[in-house]
């Protein structure tokens, strides 16, 4: 098949299309320019289009790219979906939901373009709260990148990224009577490229992986960063307080895309 992954989020994408051509696919992933501060495409042999700056460029490079894919794999741009529903009304659109974008979205802006794709799909089991009507695929962890090494630190640490606030985590702590001192990495002011991701893992033992919205609520599920740092064999705190050590396998990339290759094959 031909696949045509739209834009990419904490490097999914790419991660998928890597594994999806070792199945034999053709497969591309576009993301516009400006929007990657950890390396992810350049570590993926992704070449970032450093020329589309504003999102009408953006817009016009996908459609022209997508005629000569199978499958149009979009992830967040829902917008995009009419668009190309118009244009291609015979091409199979997968539009996949990572966060925010639904989160912060209210259905009625949404419901056009889940109706127009031939399938929907959220990357953790929270998000089906606001598309009921999607279906839940893990998001692959590079467990190629980070491996498995027995932590010899007790130390904790967090990364403090987007809308994350350290007193959001503290005051959660505090109101749960949960008592751990850690260490901050601040990712806004100075972003960890994504290849140096294990060197930073490997200084410590715990992760604490608590995510919050924008008005300060907890959000109930692990990040990405979580998983990997299970992947490497850290124990990571989760939303619940609890502490999590064994990686699970579904997070395997072989195990998802066989998941998304059972999709694929119904469309």
């Amino acid at each position: 098949m031909k696949i045509l992954h739209i834009w990419d989020i904490g490097g999914d994408s790419y991660l998928l299309a890597k594994y999806q051509k070792k199945l034999g696919h053709q497969t591309e992933v576009i993301k516009r320019a400006g929007y990657n501060p950890y390396g992810i495409v350049e570590f993926y042999g992704g070449i970032e289009q450093k020329t589309i700056l504003s999102v009408g460029e953006f817009y016009l490079n996908a459609i022209l790219k997508s005629r000569n894919f199978d499958i149009i794999h979009i992830h967040c741009i829902y917008k995009l979906v009419p668009i190309l529903r118009r244009l291609y009304p015979k091409k199979k659109i997968i539009l996949h939901y990572h966060g925010s974008d639904c989160r912060l979205t209210p259905l009625k802006k949404r419901l056009k373009a889940e109706h127009l794709s031939n399938r929907v799909l959220v990357s953790t089991p929270d998000l089906k709260k606001f598309v009921p009507e999607g279906t839940y695929i893990p998001n692959p962890i590079d467990t190629e990148h980070f491996k498995h090494k027995v932590s010899i630190s007790k130390k904790a640490f967090t990364i403090l990224v987007r809308e994350n606030k350290l007193e959001d985590i503290k005051n959660f702590l505090l109101k749960n009577n949960y008592n751990i001192q850690f260490d901050v990495n601040y990712s806004k002011n100075s972003p960890i490229l994504y290849r140096d991701m294990p060197k930073l893992f490997s200084k410590y033992g715990i992760y604490i992986d608590l995510k919050f919205s924008f008005d300060g609520k907890i959000i109930p599920a692990m990040s990405n960063t979580g998983r990997q740092a299970l992947a490497q064999g850290l124990t990571v705190l989760n939303y619940e307080l609890k502490l999590i050590d064994k990686f699970p396998n579904q997070f395997e990339p072989e195990n998802v895309v066989s998941e998304m290759e059972k999709i694929y094959a119904e469309l």
